[in-house]
Protein backbone atom coordinates (compact mmCIF):
# COMPACT_ATOMS: atom_id res chain seq x y z
CA UNK A 1 0.00 0.00 0.00
CA UNK A 2 1.38 3.37 -0.92
CA UNK A 3 0.44 6.60 0.79
CA UNK A 4 0.60 9.75 -1.25
CA UNK A 5 1.76 13.09 0.10
CA UNK A 6 -1.66 14.80 -0.31
CA UNK A 7 -3.26 12.11 1.85
CA UNK A 8 -0.64 12.63 4.54
CA UNK A 9 -1.23 16.38 4.43
CA UNK A 10 -5.02 15.98 4.68
CA UNK A 11 -4.76 13.57 7.62
CA UNK A 12 -2.25 15.85 9.30
CA UNK A 13 -4.62 18.80 8.84
CA UNK A 14 -7.47 16.84 10.45
CA UNK A 15 -5.26 15.83 13.36
CA UNK A 16 -4.12 19.45 13.84
CA UNK A 17 -7.74 20.65 13.74
CA UNK A 18 -8.82 18.04 16.29
CA UNK A 19 -6.06 19.09 18.65
CA UNK A 20 -6.51 22.83 18.10
CA UNK A 21 -10.28 23.24 18.05
CA UNK A 22 -11.75 20.18 19.71
CA UNK A 23 -9.26 19.90 22.53
CA UNK A 24 -8.41 16.32 21.61
CA UNK A 25 -5.12 15.33 23.12
CA UNK A 26 -3.15 12.13 22.77
CA UNK A 27 -3.43 9.96 25.84
CA UNK A 28 -0.57 9.75 28.26
CA UNK A 29 1.53 6.65 27.88
CA UNK A 30 0.73 3.86 30.29
CA UNK A 31 2.91 3.81 33.36
CA UNK A 32 5.81 1.41 33.18
CA UNK A 33 5.00 -1.96 34.66
CA UNK A 34 7.23 -3.54 37.17
CA UNK A 35 8.99 -6.67 36.02
CA UNK A 36 7.91 -10.02 37.34
CA UNK A 37 9.67 -11.33 40.36
CA UNK A 38 12.53 -13.53 39.29
CA UNK A 39 12.09 -17.17 40.12
CA UNK A 40 15.03 -19.23 41.22
CA UNK A 41 15.86 -21.79 38.55
CA UNK A 42 17.88 -24.72 39.70
CA UNK A 43 19.18 -27.76 37.86
CA UNK A 44 16.17 -29.92 38.75
CA UNK A 45 13.79 -27.42 37.16
CA UNK A 46 15.79 -27.33 33.93
CA UNK A 47 15.93 -31.13 33.78
CA UNK A 48 12.18 -31.40 34.44
CA UNK A 49 11.43 -28.92 31.64
CA UNK A 50 13.72 -30.72 29.20
CA UNK A 51 12.25 -34.13 30.01
CA UNK A 52 8.73 -32.74 29.70
CA UNK A 53 9.58 -31.22 26.33
CA UNK A 54 11.06 -34.48 25.07
CA UNK A 55 8.02 -36.45 26.22
CA UNK A 56 5.59 -34.01 24.62
CA UNK A 57 7.59 -34.03 21.39
CA UNK A 58 7.58 -37.83 21.34
CA UNK A 59 3.82 -37.88 21.88
CA UNK A 60 3.32 -35.41 19.04
CA UNK A 61 5.51 -37.53 16.77
CA UNK A 62 3.51 -40.64 17.71
CA UNK A 63 0.25 -38.89 16.83
CA UNK A 64 1.71 -37.75 13.49
CA UNK A 65 2.92 -41.26 12.63
CA UNK A 66 -0.47 -42.71 13.55
CA UNK A 67 -2.26 -40.16 11.38
CA UNK A 68 -0.01 -40.93 8.42
CA UNK A 69 -0.54 -44.68 8.93
CA UNK A 70 -4.31 -44.24 8.98
CA UNK A 71 -4.15 -42.12 5.81
CA UNK A 72 -2.06 -44.74 4.00
CA UNK A 73 -4.35 -47.56 5.15
CA UNK A 74 -7.36 -45.58 3.92
CA UNK A 75 -5.83 -45.10 0.49
CA UNK A 76 -4.89 -48.79 0.23
CA UNK A 77 -8.34 -49.99 1.33
CA UNK A 78 -10.02 -47.55 -1.03
CA UNK A 79 -8.00 -48.82 -3.97
CA UNK A 80 -8.72 -52.44 -3.05
CA UNK A 81 -12.45 -51.77 -2.82
CA UNK A 82 -12.37 -49.88 -6.11
CA UNK A 83 -10.74 -52.88 -7.84
CA UNK A 84 -13.50 -55.19 -6.59
CA UNK A 85 -16.20 -53.09 -8.22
Amino acid sequence: MTVSLPLVLILGFFAWGAIKFLGVRPTDPAPARRGLASLPVDQKTVVALLVGGVVLTALLAAVAVTAISVAVATVVLRSLLRERR
